[in-house]
């Protein structure tokens, strides 16, 4: 039968471990992001992650401060770290804005 000589075929082609695209788990996971070198870029991608996350609502049309604010006293636990890096940045410094300010 035809399909017996095809499943031979193929049997042959497999490797001799059925497993060798599997990882195993003692081996690390691959680096998603490369390692960030300065502060700036950073509070860049921190800042970045904020304005792209929808659970905190829409970011057009309010500073990060605000949105932080509102996604706060809606309870949805917006990440801390994202205030203290808005909280320190000089008032005339552009990333107090969302990413899509002047965008949209």
């Amino acid at each position: 039968m035809a399909t017996a000589g095809l499943k031979q075929f193929y049997a042959a082609r497999r490797a001799p471990d059925s497993r060798a695209g599997q990882k195993s788990a003692t081996e690390p996971a691959p680096r998603i992001q490369e390692e960030i070198s300065t502060d700036s870029e950073r509070i860049d991608s921190v800042l970045k992650a904020f304005d792209l996350c929808p659970k905190y609502g829409p970011c057009a049309g309010v500073s990060r401060l605000e949105r932080w604010d509102r996604a706060n006293k809606f309870g949805l636990n917006p990440p801390l770290q994202v205030r203290e890096i808005i909280k320190d940045l000089p008032s005339d410094d552009p990333r107090l804005q969302s990413l899509w300010e002047g965008r949209l």
